[in-house]
C-alpha cells in the first residue's frame, strides 16, 4: 500500500515544486531582456527558448529536443527525470525568445527513494515479525497444545488413565471422538474379559471342590484294601491308590 502510495503521488510532487518554481516567473521580464533572463543555482535552473530551442543567454544549457518538442505538440508541460534531477520544458502559449521555459531542479523523489526503501523494508521486516508472533500465539502454540493432549489420550486408551480431550468441529475434533469411542470400546472388551475369567474361576473352583471329596473317600477305601489285602489284589489296590492320588494332585492344581 506504501508503495502504492508513493508510485502514485509521484507525479503530484513533481507537479506542485514544478509550479511553485515556474508559477512565479516573470514572463514579461523576459521578454523585455531576453538575454539578461535566467538564472543558475547549483543543480537547479531556469533558462528561456524560442520555438527552435534557442536561448539569448549565452550561460543557458542546451534544450532537450524530445522535451521541446513534446511540449511544442501537446501545449502540456514535459519533463523527464535524468542523472538524479528532474527537467521540464515548460510552454507560455507566447512566442519569440521566451516561447518555453526549460526548468531543472533535484528530483527529489528519487532522492528519497534509498531511505523509502529502508523504511520500506523495515516495515516489512516488523509486519513479517508481528505475523509471525501472531501465528505462533493464536494458531500455532493452541494447535500444539491439542495434539500434545491428544497423543497423551492416545496413550491411554483402555486404562484408567485415559482423560479425553474435547471434541471440536476439526479434524483434530474428529480424532478426539475416535479415541474416546476406542476407549470406550477397549475399555467394554476388557470387563467382558475379565467377567468371563471370574465365571471360568468360579466353574473350576466349583468342579474341584465336587471332585475332591469323593477322590478322598476313594484314596482312604483303597489306603485300607492295600493293607488288608493280598497277592494280586494288593498290587491292583496299590496301582489304584496312586492313580488316585495322581487325580487329586490334578485336582489341586485345577
Amino acid at each position: 500500500m506504501l508503495v502504492a502510495t508513493i508510485a502514485i503521488s509521484r507525479s503530484s510532487i513533481r507537479s506542485a515544486v514544478l509550479q511553485n518554481v515556474v508559477g512565479p516567473v516573470p514572463h514579461a521580464s523576459c521578454r523585455a531582456d531576453p538575454v539578461a533572463f535566467g538564472w543558475r543555482s547549483g543543480r537547479a535552473a531556469v533558462f528561456a527558448y524560442d520555438a527552435a530551442g534557442h536561448s539569448a543567454q549565452p550561460a543557458a544549457p542546451p534544450v532537450e529536443a524530445p522535451l521541446l518538442a513534446e511540449a511544442r505538440a501537446t501545449g502540456e508541460v514535459a519533463y523527464r527525470s535524468r542523472g538524479g534531477d528532474f527537467v521540464s520544458v515548460v510552454p507560455t502559449r507566447g512566442s519569440g525568445p521566451c516561447a518555453y521555459i526549460r526548468v531543472q531542479f533535484p528530483d527529489l523523489v528519487m532522492q528519497a527513494a534509498p531511505a523509502v526503501a529502508g523504511v520500506l523494508a523495515l516495515a516489512l521486516f516488523l509486519g513479517m515479525s508481528l505475523a509471525t508472533l501472531f501465528t505462533l500465539g493464536l494458531v500455532v502454540r493452541p494447535l500444539q497444545r491439542r495434539i500434545d493432549a491428544l497423543a497423551t489420550a492416545a496413550e491411554g486408551v483402555g486404562s484408567d488413565a485415559y482423560r479425553p480431550e474435547k471434541a471440536r468441529a476439526d479434524g483434530l475434533g474428529r480424532i478426539a471422538r475416535v479415541l474416546t469411542e476406542s476407549h470406550t470400546r477397549v475399555a467394554a472388551t476388557q470387563e467382558a474379559l475379565e467377567a468371563r475369567h471370574r465365571e471360568l474361576e468360579e466353574h473350576l473352583s466349583g468342579i474341584a471342590h465336587d471332585l475332591r471329596t469323593p477322590l478322598s473317600s476313594m484314596q482312604l477305601a483303597l489306603e485300607g484294601l492295600a493293607a488288608d489285602a493280598e497277592g494280586p489284589l494288593r498290587q491292583e489296590a496299590h496301582r489304584a491308590l496312586a492313580d488316585v492320588v495322581y487325580l487329586g494332585a490334578l485336582v489341586e492344581n485345577l
